[in-house]
């Protein structure tokens, strides 16, 4: 049985997302390399068919989220808001991911540290490689 898909696409590739068997399945076409790349994950959370939570795409460059939805990806890139309402979530996120770049995760945590209440939130965009 299929359920809703959700799909995006840019100038390097096209990608969809879509629940099957219990699981939440990525796939991407590369433009490019012409290509195509599937993945599974099994989700965190679900009720009968519907993943209420999954882990999406991880970003390990400074572990602050990963991506599962494609309302936030951009032209060749992903972003996302750090707030003060998902500040603490964002920093437990942060200090347990496992990542590639210890230099990026301690300047996001040094950046977490000073943010107030009422500071205007962070917009962090991660741009995807060539």
């Amino acid at each position: 049985m299929h359920y809703p898909c959700t799909s995006f696409k840019n100038t390097w590739f096209q990608s969809i997302k879509f629940w099957f068997d219990k699981k939440l399945w990525f796939s991407r076409y590369d433009k490019k390399t012409e290509k195509i790349d599937s993945w599974e994950q099994t989700p965190f959370k679900a009720h009968y068919w519907m993943i209420l939570d999954a882990p999406g795409i991880t970003n390990d460059i400074d572990g602050s989220q990963s991506f599962k939805d494609f309302d936030n990806v951009g032209e060749n890139c992903f972003h996302f808001a750090i707030t003060p309402d998902n500040l603490d979530q964002v920093r437990r996120n942060v200090a347990e991911a496992k990542i590639k770049f210890p230099e990026k995760q301690a300047e996001l945590l040094k950046l977490l540290d000073e943010m107030g209440e009422d500071d205007n939130p962070i917009i962090a965009f991660y741009k995807l490689k060539d």
